[in-house]
């Protein structure tokens, strides 16, 4: 599956995962933080068995150097496998996600924003995966640091700068304003990929138009 193929893919499951927790656009531009990551997890989740790879939520037990999900094969291995399998096709990542939660959350200071989608970045960047995801929140503002136009641009040099080896998906939800969200219908979903470092141009879909699809 190429990297614009999985923006197409999630963009149908999340919509069918909205679907189920939400009627209006209203309803889900106001929905929780815990409900947003189910909402994302679930959908790569899905997306990963459906690819026929093993998934795991990674940083469970593993602390600040797992992710919160990762696609891939041999991520559990027992004694068998150790004593079958070579060791470079131990933890075969195919796809690490990552999910800067504090972000989703309105209110949260532009500078911590920031700080915690570099900070998940980084992960991104050290890991050893063909495609790599990172799900973040921005401010419909132009003002803040933590813009959909700023961060934009400051991921994009660091991606185009860092990594040619890997695929990147982008998905951000630009709908914050101070200490409150956008209204329903003017609320999007912002994604971006990038291929071996190439950066290709944005889409933003509404959400009420996944509520429909």
């Amino acid at each position: 599956m190429s990297i614009e193929d999985l923006r197409d893919a999630l963009e149908k499951k999340l919509g069918a995962r909205l679907r189920d927790i939400a009627t209006l656009p209203d309803e889900v531009v106001s929905l929780r933080v815990d409900r947003w990551v189910e909402a994302f997890t679930g959908a790569f989740r899905e997306l990963g068995k459906q690819g026929g790879f093993e998934v795991a939520p990674l940083r469970r037990g593993v602390g600040e150097l797992g992710w919160e999900l990762v696609w891939g094969k041999n991520l559990a291995p027992g004694y068998a496998q150790l004593g079958s399998t070579a060791p470079g096709q131990l933890f075969q990542l195919e796809l690490v996600l990552e999910i800067s939660e504090n972000t989703l959350r309105p209110g949260t200071r532009p500078e911590s924003s920031v700080e915690e989608t570099c900070t998940d970045l980084a992960r991104l960047l050290w890991a050893r995966a063909a495609v790599k995801v990172l799900v973040f929140g921005a401010h419909a503002e132009k003002d803040p640091a933590s813009s959909i136009q700023a961060l934009e641009a400051g991921l994009t040099g660091v991606i185009e700068a860092r990594d040619a080896e890997s695929d990147y998906l982008l998905v951000a939800l630009p709908n914050l304003e101070a200490s409150r969200t956008v209204k329903g219908d003017d609320a999007v979903l912002w994604t971006k990929v990038f291929i071996r470092g190439k950066a290709k141009p944005p889409r933003t879909v509404k959400l009420a138009a996944l509520l429909k699809t």
